[in-house]
């Protein structure tokens, strides 16, 4: 994760310069699953070499780790101890596709779902059974660029796709909710987008398609519904919130079998803040909905209302003592007067937990639920098909993990919630490759993250030439590796930090049977950290990254390996810059090293420089940026000889930074364009001084395909590199050529929710 955790230090940094000591900078892979992007099928150029010989790019996924997981978004019965819950979970491919599970009073099962063919993600958001076999369930897919609303149903033995019509105009769509008064009449909600604005979306099923409804939205408003309820064959009420220009504000819709009618919904006295997120209808004169409403505090509280026939009216609803939000999600009503809603709520350490209300007919109380994990655990739907039997289903963040997230489903009986064993698919693990070195094109080591246990544990693989094998490292608190370096077929450094709060830095050595940790100079709890390391030699390494500090004041680190022990080396500060860290370094020998970094100029931007080892001291180098660049950073670098580097990273607007040194002096390199969009660097490996290849990602219409790129001397080529299939984006983050045919890649591909280690084969 090159690029990750320059971010993370420089935000962190600006924000608040006086703790960052105790800002961890390796960067989690999640923090880039994060970054939602739109499928888009990449496009390259063909690279050909001399003699009109093809080479090519070839993808050679490593190993890659599995987790139980998945997400349950709502849940229905349609009979005493028969529900169904759907939601989504993470393919063995790293998709995310959607998913149902089958609650017949004693176990729940997973049943077999179905995805649009050309479904890069699917996840279903709500669920309706009319009967213990007849459910129907909605939600959203994307495919290419667009995002439409699903629409599946279940008859008893199996799931089916239902063709969904899209309104005139719609660009994109979703739906949120699902009620059948019967399994010939369904209504879904959601909303659409036509270009300008977001419109709220009515599908009706009529027992043989669906068919599009409008909704009234006054001008100047925007409409949001996320949830109905159809009591009967001829009335419904949905319900979310309207947005103007000043407010949001809690909205309720009436159908009365032939057309929508907005419903006037009071607020909590000096609500800043209002918004309905669930529905539950017994008959045309009793409803209940649920949401969240801020207070004059700005406190996100919980909320209900109840419809009496004529009006709605806001009721008490107690919150959790010490709570600073809370939220009932859903709601479920077996008769007027035995309701219960379920949602979450946060702690003053900000911890999300279950929370459950019921209704008596004369007021809301808390009811005590179980929280498998208190650092992030909701429940998102609930439904009770009996007076004294209630079922919730939600998700629960994996302890030790960020957005991997575990199903969960309660059951309230006997006047007591309990945890009932939602089922988790096996699906891939969280993974990613941020660094990789070869000795030969059979001798390869790659090292990233992984998100099979607590901690994201480093994950380390070994190419031979045609299989991957993973390899056990020796294990340290905390531990994150950033970069290895092979100089033999039986040797290996990797290095990065242990620890969290205090870190230090770390390296180990593999010596082609086993890995051991090396003490390294800067000793523990030095707030050190190694980004780069490059080994010349079986007996030389040099390793640089950031050093520590002292309120606002960094130093850049630089340690030597001499084949027994690593030394701490002085390295001159640039001047006129904040926060500098070194981020890559290459020996072309033992007695000369180069490492490239960046740090806050004057302007709050980015500044590269460079650093050079001459075997007893390292100087300072002044870096130009290319022409119109105002900033720049530095991802990688190498050096195929002693007078010649070039090392890449990205230049803000310009998209890729590469420079060139002669020995003597920096100068910025023209990258090639991609086919569209700008590109961003993110390793490079020259195996000569006339043949360097560059890796990294190419960004357009929210897409990210991977980027090679291949430099003779004189200019760059884009070469044509392939794609995980389905993957948001894929990034090449670095790079190893053991030849000028023959290189192999490693990075990231992203889903949804998971990230995925590839590689690709050059040659």
């Amino acid at each position: 994760m090159v690029r990750s955790f320059r971010a993370t230090v420089r935000t962190a940094a600006v924000a608040a310069a006086v703790l960052f000591a105790a800002i961890s900078v390796a960067a989690s892979p999640i923090a880039a699953a994060q970054l939602q992007r739109d499928l888009v099928p990449a496009q390259g150029l063909v690279s050909t070499r001399g003699g009109g010989d093809a080479v090519v790019w070839s993808l050679s996924d490593p190993v890659l780790p599995t987790l139980a997981q998945g997400q349950l978004n709502a849940v229905s019965c349609g009979a005493a101890n028969v529900c169904t819950a759907v939601g989504s979970t993470v393919a063995t491919t790293g998709q995310e596709i959607v998913l149902a599970e089958r609650w017949q009073g004693s176990a729940w099962a997973v049943q077999a779902t179905v995805d649009p063919d050309d479904a890069t993600v699917a996840s279903l958001s709500g669920v309706s059974c009319h009967t213990s076999t007849a459910c129907t369930a909605v939600g959203s897919y994307q495919h290419g660029a667009r995002t439409d609303g699903l629409a599946e149903a279940w008859n008893g033995k199996l799931w089916t796709l239902q063709p969904l019509p899209l309104p005139q105009g719609a660009r994109s769509s979703s739906l949120s909710a699902v009620s059948c008064s019967s399994s010939s009449v369904c209504t879904a909600v959601g909303s659409y987008d036509e270009g300008t604005s977001t419109l709220p979306l009515v599908e009706r099923w009529n027992g043989k398609s669906w068919g599009t409804e409008t909704i009234p939205v006054a001008k100047g408003q925007a409409l949001t519904v996320t949830a109905v309820s159809c009591p009967s064959l001829k009335i419904c009420t949905a319900v979310g919130s309207t947005t103007n220009s000043t407010a949001e504000t809690a909205s309720a819709l009436r159908w009365n079998g032939s057309a929508w009618k907005a419903q006037a919904v009071p607020e909590p006295p000096k609500a800043q803040f209002a918004d309905l997120d669930g529905v539950a209808c017994n008959g045309s004169s009793s409803c209940t909905a649920s949401g969240e409403y801020d207070n004059s505090n700005g406190t996100g509280l919980a909320l209900a209302e109840r419809w009496n026939g004529t009006t709605w009216s806001v009721q008490t609803t107690p919150d959790p003592k010490g709570a600073t939000f809370a939220v009932l999600a859903a709601v479920s009503c077996w008769s007027p007067i035995a309701c219960t809603g379920v949602g979450e709520w946060a702690n003053l350490a900000g911890q999300l937990m279950t929370l459950a209300e019921r209704w008596d007919g004369t007021a809301w109380a808390i009811q005590p639920t179980p929280t498998p994990n208190p650092s992030e655990t909701n429940l998102e739907g609930v439904a009770c098909p009996s007076v004294s039997l209630c079922v919730a289903a939600g998700t629960y963040a994996l302890q030790g993990f960020h957005d991997v997230y575990s199903t969960l489903a309660l059951q309230w009986s006997a006047a007591i919630w309990a945890r009932t064993p939602a089922v988790n698919p096996v699906g891939t693990a969280l993974s990613d490759l941020a660094s990789v070195s070869c000795s030969a094109a059979d001798a390869c080591t790659a090292i990233g993250e992984t998100g099979a246990s607590s901690g994201y544990p480093p994950l380390i693989e070994r190419f031979n030439g045609s299989a991957w094998s993973v390899q056990k490292m020796a294990t340290a608190p905390d531990l994150a590796i950033s970069a290895v370096s092979c100089p033999g077929p039986h040797a290996c450094t990797a290095v990065g930090s242990t620890g969290l709060a205090t870190t230090a830095a770390v390296a180990e050595r593999w010596n082609g049977t086993s890995w051991s940790l090396q003490p390294t100079a800067s000793g523990a709890g030095s707030n050190a950290k190694f980004y780069g390391v490059s080994c010349p030699s079986l007996t030389m390494c040099e390793g640089v990254g950031l050093g520590g500090t002292v309120l606002v004041s960094t130093m850049l680190l630089a340690e030597l390996w001499n084949g027994t022990a690593w030394t701490l080396q002085s390295v001159p500060l640039p001047k006129g810059l904040s926060f500098p860290l070194l981020s890559a370094v290459s020996c072309a020998s033992p007695r000369e090293c180069v490492a490239v970094g960046d740090g806050l100029g004057s302007s709050n931007q980015d500044v590269p420089f460079a650093e050079k080892w001459n075997g007893s001291t390292w100087s300072l180098e002044a870096v130009p940026l290319p022409s119109g660049a105002s900033s720049g950073t530095f991802s990688a670098v190498s050096c195929p000889a002693l007078s010649q580097c070039v090392a890449v990273g990205e230049a803000g607007s310009n998209g890729a930074l590469a420079e060139l040194w002669n020995g003597a002096n920096w100068a910025p390199l023209s990258v090639a364009p991609p086919p569209q969009g700008a590109p961003s660097l993110s390793g490079v490996s020259c195996n000569a001084q006339n043949s360097c290849t560059a890796v990294g990602e190419y960004r357009y219409v929210g897409a990210g395909p991977s980027l090679a790129e291949r430099w003779n001397g004189k200019a760059w080529a884009v070469q044509s590199t392939p794609n995980r299939f389905n993957a948001r984006n894929n990034q090449l983050q670095s790079v190893s050529c053991t030849s000028a045919t023959t290189c192999l890649a490693a990075g990231t591909a992203s889903y949804r929710q998971s990230l995925i280690a590839f590689a690709e084969i050059w040659g």
